[in-house]
């Protein structure tokens, strides 16, 4: 939700759209498990920024509002962060896009705390390790109105319609182990030299 002059609180709703589900043991199911058993990061970018080049952590087109980092709350599907932030603080570079009144894009990613700990950095160094075992992450939510004090904010950035700013609920999935993928490469590998020897 966002709300007040350029504040956000990062959380989603009992809406089903809005849920967040994951893929455990080949089986869709919404999220679950004990109160931060997964961790969420939210990434804004000013509104010309419309798509994530890579991934989001390192496209230098978004920025991730680092004290909005949420978890699951214990309720399937559902996410709360700690606190509202203020994305005009020194959390976050200080620029038009940011105050309020004005239109910002959201995007967010989240993954499995047993594996990816707690925060981003811990979440990235388990990632780009091949450690981490559940990720996932939103599309891009457009045109996320904040607040003034004089015009009325978007009310959520969780929802159905992505020209109202919002984005909605989204998958965490398995994350193939590096091992995984050696071991498909050198199959496929086999493959081709066995067809060439026939």
């Amino acid at each position: 939700m966002s709300f007040g002059q350029g504040l956000v609180q990062f959380a989603n709703t009992a809406t089903a759209s809005t849920k967040i589900s994951a893929v455990i043991g080949g089986t869709t199911n919404l999220l679950s498990g004990a109160a931060g058993t997964y961790a969420f990061a939210l990434f804004v970018a000013p509104t010309s920024v419309t798509s994530v080049s890579g991934n989001v952590w390192t496209d230098a087109n978004w920025t991730q509002v680092t004290s909005a980092q949420a978890q699951n709350t214990g309720v399937a599907g559902r996410i709360q962060g700690s606190s509202e932030v203020n994305l005009t603080d020194t959390k976050l570079p200080i620029a038009a896009a940011w105050t309020g009144g004005n239109l910002i894009d959201t995007y967010v990613i989240g993954w499995d705390t047993a594996t990816g700990g707690s925060s981003l950095s811990s979440f990235i160094n388990a990632y780009t390790g091949g450690t981490i075992s559940l990720f996932g992450h939103s599309g891009v939510g457009l045109g996320l109105k904040l607040g003034d004090g004089a015009s009325t904010a978007s009310s959520t950035v969780f929802g159905t319609s992505v020209a109202a700013g919002q984005l909605p609920g989204f998958v965490l999935t398995p994350v193939p182990e590096p091992t995984s993928f050696a071991l498909a490469g050198m199959g496929i590998a086999a493959m081709l030299v066995s067809r060439r020897r026939k």
